[in-house]
């Protein structure tokens, strides 16, 4: 029976980050570091529950469960 190789998941979270801030400072290589980690790998965005609570909302990314 083969093995199988388990793969790895990086979650980065970044607390009020939006991809329209991000974008120009990757794309003036102002994040090489950041840029290096979203080329490798995929990246995208994602819906969030209501009311934006911080708290709340890390509390879902950490459980899955809506809080």
């Amino acid at each position: 029976m083969s093995e199988r190789l388990a793969k790895k998941v990086l979650l980065l979270g970044w607390d009020a980050a939006d991809w329209k801030i991000i974008q120009p400072l990757l794309e003036a290589a102002l994040m090489p570091n950041f840029e290096r980690l979203v080329s490798a790998g995929v990246m995208g965005k994602l819906l969030s529950l209501q009311p934006m609570l911080s708290p709340m909302l890390w509390n879902s990314i950490a459980t899955g469960k809506r809080a």
